[in-house]
């Protein structure tokens, strides 16, 4: 539950706007649940109705109960500064609601109780009413209280600490009620949300997000790539901020005890402080209340050191007499991974500061999946428990997001890696905080990477003919000095990835996989164990068995027996396709995940290029019990799309294997090539197909299978016509994406069938829709 407060000097204004129609007509079914008594009670009983679904029209009514909320006041004539109407608005998270009447009755008079505005303290009460309308535009059930602070007596009523005692009144209607808890209201540290101004604003000038959450962001990555005060005020100003310091109110002294920033293209304001219009600032202590200079300090200056000559160093950067190039660069041993093995895991700020510089380099020009994954994680880390930070894992987390900053301030870059590393960061915070907001993030991580990787190919292909006409001298030319040092230091970010992973006591890849696949309900055992040990040895089967991540192996055989793939035949070709001391293909070193990526490999191989009939089922090896499968029926072989990338990571592999052999599959390939033929952004389409609601319990589709529920929900997101215009924005930079692609293998276009290397492919032709009905 949120409470906004407000200020305002005409109470029978205010009542007349609660019960109007609104600035939108956005107000339906206004009517009172609760009040002063003497003022509520009287009033007309048309304010009271409570119908849903009507607008009412009781102007003069209302007016009224607003002369009668303010006659105190005017009966004593009495003046409050900022005005003696006192309006609160408490609002739920849209879904989370609605309450009943009854409930909202109890909220209004707790909050009256909690501002002594009730009389309950011995003095004179305040006159006062709530009014309930229907949920707002964004789905939010609300209430407004609205307080006359003239007490009946003549005196005023005091609002000092209003805010705090409004939030504290919240937070015991939420443990009352049942409802979800405010991020950052138990442990006073949170990252403010814009108001709706700020948006409305911002929507109004074309701007792709709030200037505060763009502040918030920035600010973060140079924090997390700064090595000291004065390398964080110097990499603001290169990073497009305005950056002023506050000054300590002692006179003769200079001492910095704070800080704002500004953008210097963003929007402007008139100040009535100083009577002229400029840029909007923010103090640290607003974006993010880890965001403060002194919290800041607390990350460059560990206890005990002497900060005399940093503070003297700062100085000279806040008043700029200094600049990024007359910084030395950092000298001493840095730590690597004997250095840094038993110590804590990584907390979810480092994780929120990685991926602020993340979005800087891979989204500067429009917020996409990685902008909202750092936002979510940010909040995230203002609920986690406060841990000093090592000088060990900070020294790594500065120079990882150094390099991220070195990409954005160059332009271009391979970050595709390097994300991918930051990637396994997030998912073992969030496995080990196991939180919903968490879960989001890794989500928006995984929709990430699936478009840049998408964005990759689509420049490769673009740049494929070019490629096609090229010499033999030009494919031997050297790589440019810019190119060799972007090399560098996206190699060096890779390593300090790996180095962070090693303070966490994880091995790359870490083990968050384990802890979600096992709260699943996979076990390390199968069926196919004794055939898998047949297949590895003795030596290998003892090494497999003491493999942590041996359930992640386990899994994924189970995910391809229920997927009916040849089980005994897939184990056979993966532990038999290469040697297992130099597989430079998967090079962990856990037995466990490279058999893993072999056979995920091997299924999609199969999945992609062979029907399922013509699979040579295994023979001479069975399980006790196992019994020889008849062979399917034939069938037309499953359509791929160039969108099935893209699909897999936002389904995993569990999902995936689901649908790959799924029948309503070509059904969902047939829509989204119709989609893409009417100029629909795909991408974002399937996105926000499979995020939008969980899987195992969807009331909306009547379906239970996987390509019967996707297939429902992009048919609802097409008409709906959200997705009709592309989003160019969601692309990646074209100079990163040509530094991408020159990995990345041809992508197809359009629809085309999967076929085994004995047919020839079938040509390509008009495909008829599937009767568009949800099937058990």
């Amino acid at each position: 539950m949120i409470a906004q407060v407000y200020r305002g000097d005409s109470m029978p204004n205010l009542v007349s706007y609660l019960f109007g129609p609104g600035r939108h007509n956005e107000h339906v079914n206004q009517h009172l649940v609760a009040g002063y008594a003497d003022a509520v009670f009287t009033a007309d009983g048309s304010l009271w109705q409570n119908e849903p679904g009507v607008t009412r029209r009781v102007p003069k009514q209302a007016r009224e109960l607003g002369l009668q909320l303010d006659y105190p006041r005017s009966r004593w004539q009495i003046d409050v500064p900022r005005g003696s109407v006192w309006h609160c608005s408490l609002s739920l998270k849209a879904g989370e609601g609605p309450l009943t009447d009854a409930q909202w009755t109890q909220a209004a008079y707790a909050l009256v109780r909690a501002l002594g505005f009730d009389g309950a303290d011995g003095k004179a009460p305040c006159r006062w009413a709530a009014v309930r309308h229907g949920p707002s535009k964004d789905g939010n059930d609300h209430i407004h209280v609205a307080v006359s602070l003239v007490r009946e007596d003549g005196t005023r009523a005091s609002t000092w600490n209003d805010y705090l005692k409004a939030g504290k009144a919240c937070a015991d209607l939420e443990a009352r009620f049942g409802l979800a808890r405010v991020l950052g209201r138990n442990a006073h540290r949170s990252v403010p949300e814009p108001s709706r101004a700020d948006r409305e604003i911002s929507a109004a000038r074309g701007d792709p997000e709030p200037l505060r959450v763009r502040l918030e962001r920035t600010v973060r990555a140079c924090a997390a790539a700064a090595r000291s005060e004065a390398h964080f005020v110097a990499l603001a100003r290169s990073s497009g901020l305005l950056i002023r310091p506050r000054y300590a109110d002692d006179p003769g002294t200079w001492t910095v005890t704070g800080y704002a920033v500004a953008a210097k293209d963003g929007r402007q304001a008139y100040s009535r402080k100083t009577g002229r219009t400029g840029p909007i600032w923010f103090g640290g202590g607003k974006l993010a209340s880890d965001l403060t200079l002194p919290g800041l300090r607390r990350r460059w200056e560990p206890p005990g050191q002497n900060t005399a000559a940093a503070r003297a160093e700062a100085l000279a950067a806040w008043s700029a007499a200094i600049t990024l190039d007359d910084l030395p660069l950092p000298t001493g041993d840095r730590p690597h991974a004997g250095q840094l093995t038993g110590l804590e895991d990584v907390d979810p700020r480092s994780a929120a500061d990685l991926l602020a510089t993340a979005a800087a380099a891979c989204e500067p020009g429009a917020p996409g999946p990685l902008s909202q994954a750092a936002r979510h994680m940010a909040k995230a880390a203002q609920q986690a428990r406060p841990v000093s930070r090592r000088p060990e894992v900070t020294a790594v987390i500065s120079d990882m997001a150094s390099t991220f900053m070195a990409v954005t301030q160059s332009g271009t870059g391979d970050v595709l890696t390097l994300v991918r590393e930051v990637a396994t960061l997030i998912d073992t915070v969030a496995a080990t905080t196991g939180t919903t907001t968490l879960a989001q993030t890794t989500q928006l991580v995984r929709a990430s990477l699936a478009a840049m990787t998408r964005a990759a190919h689509e420049q490769a292909i673009a740049t494929l003919p070019a490629r096609r006409s090229s010499t033999k001298e030009d494919t031997m030319s050297e790589p440019t000095h810019e190119e060799e040092f972007l090399q560098h230091v996206t190699a060096a970010g890779v390593l300090t990835a790996r180095l962070v992973q090693a303070a966490a006591g994880q091995s790359p890849g870490g083990l968050a996989d384990v802890k979600a696949l096992r709260a699943a309900g996979y076990t390390e055992t199968t069926g196919f164990d004794g055939i898998l040990r047949q297949e590895l040895g003795e030596q290998r089967w003892a090494w497999y068995v003491a493999d942590p991540a041996r359930l992640v192996c386990a899994a994924a055989i189970t995910d391809a027996a229920r997927a009916g793939q040849d089980v005994p035949a897939l184990l056979g070709k993966a532990c038999r396709r290469r040697a297992w001391e130099d597989d430079q293909q998967s090079p962990a070193r856990s037995i466990a995940r490279v058999l893993y990526y072999r056979i995920t490999q091997e299924m999609t191989r199969r999945t992609t290029s062979a029907a399922p009939h013509q699979r040579t089922p295994y023979a001479g090896r069975t399980n006790a019990g196992d019994t020889p499968r008849s062979r399917p029926p034939a069938r037309a072989p499953m359509p791929e799309t160039r969108w099935d990338d893209l699909l897999k990571n936002l389904l995993g592999e569990q999902r995936w294997g689901q649908y790959a052999t799924d029948e309503r599959r070509r059904d969902v390939a047939v829509r989204l090539t119709e989609a893409a033929a009417d100029h629909h952004d795909v991408a974002a389409l399937l996105t926000t197909a499979v995020n939008r609601r969980q899987w195992e319990d969807d009331p909306t589709s009547p379906s239970h299978r996987v390509g019967g529920v996707l297939h429902y929900r992009i048919n609802g997101l097409i008409a709906s016509g959200e997705f009709q215009t592309r989003n160019q924005n969601s692309q990646l930079p074209s100079p990163v994406a040509q530094a991408v692609s020159r990995a990345a293998a041809p992508a197809h276009d359009g629809l085309r069938p999967a076929h085994n290397g004995d047919a020839p492919p079938r040509p390509r032709t008009a495909q008829t829709p599937q009767p568009d009905r949800e099937r058990g």
